[in-house]
């Protein structure tokens, strides 16, 4: 038999040992609660995510790693949190990472994807990224920043596009939300930059995103 990266198989081997046609995963959570009797009670948790690509007898291997912490306070009205992502195979620690491996084999060109969308991380296989947020309930308030690095490209994947976007990344976003009178209005913005690639369609280097969403009961 002629293997692509281990036992993602060229398309001509029988489907019956092609095990990367599956993923499993395994997943920590660690909660713990701070505070004194001069600050109110800060809770938080942890969290790690080994999502397997591959399979080395009876178990899992190839791994993409999700890291990340989150604290919120008493009442639960703010919340912060920090999430790292790696999906190239190989992405925990004490592992030689892996490219071209993840979310596609031999078999299935397309990759991981539903419409072209990428079905896990929004940023594809290959990728590493690190993403800070704040949320709080006065307002419905959302801040999110994000810096990595996108192997692929960034929400959607076209096999046949030669160099789409991708490389280093930075994005903001942003929402507010607003009563007046029986409406709400929540205006949103969103901008992301990649450093390499050719813009193909909807899919940019640079994009930005502004938009206001309204909301309401009928009579």
């Amino acid at each position: 038999e002629q293997t692509v990266r281990d036992d993602q198989r060229a398309p001509s081997a029988h489907s019956s040992y092609e095990k990367g046609l599956q993923m499993s995963h395994v997943a920590v959570v660690i909660n713990s609660q701070v505070g004194s009797a001069q600050f109110a009670s800060i809770k938080k948790t942890g969290m790690t995510q080994m999502i397997g690509e591959d399979q080395a007898g009876i178990l899992p291997s190839k791994f993409l790693g999700l890291f990340g912490v989150e604290a919120w306070s008493a009442d639960g009205a703010q919340r912060w949190y920090a999430e790292y992502a790696n999906t190239y195979c190989g992405g925990v620690p004490g592992k030689h990472t892996e490219g071209n491996c993840a979310y596609r084999n031999g078999h299935y060109q397309q990759g991981y994807t539903n419409g072209t969308r990428w079905s896990g991380a929004s940023q594809g296989p290959d990728s590493r990224l690190l993403t800070l947020g704040w949320l709080s309930e006065e307002g419905e308030q959302l801040l999110r920043a994000h810096i990595g690095r996108v192997g692929v490209s960034l929400g959607t994947y076209v096999p046949g596009i030669a160099d789409p976007p991708h490389g280093k990344l930075l994005g903001l976003q942003a929402q507010r939300s607003y009563a007046l009178g029986p409406i709400k209005l929540t205006p949103a913005f969103a901008w992301t930059q990649l450093s390499q690639g050719a813009d193909v369609g909807s899919l940019r280097r640079r994009n930005l995103q502004l938009g206001v969403q309204a909301q309401g009961s009928l009579p």
